[in-house]
C-alpha cells in the first residue's frame, strides 16, 4: 500500500507540481495497485493537514509543500 507519506515526498521532491502530473507519475510509477481517485484523495488529505498548499492557476492546480507549517 502506498501510503500519504511517500506521495508528500513525490510532491516534496517535484516542489511545486500540476495536479495531473503528479497523479499520473505517482499511478504509473507505484509498484501497487492504487487508483488515481485515491491519489487524489490523499492528496486531498494532505492539503486539509495543512502539509501541502494548493495553487490555482487558470483552473489548474499545483500541488507544492507548505512551508508555513507550524509543528
Amino acid at each position: 500500500m502506498i501510503n500519504e507519506e511517500i506521495i508528500y515526498n513525490y510532491v516534496k521532491n517535484y516542489k511545486n507540481i500540476k495536479e495531473e502530473d503528479i497523479i499520473n507519475i505517482i499511478y504509473f510509477d507505484s509498484p501497487v495497485s492504487i487508483t488515481k481517485q485515491q491519489i487524489k484523495n490523499i492528496l486531498t488529505h494532505l492539503v486539509s493537514q495543512k502539509r501541502l498548499t494548493i495553487k490555482e492557476n487558470n483552473g489548474k492546480i499545483n500541488y507544492c509543500v507548505n512551508t508555513t507549517q507550524i509543528t
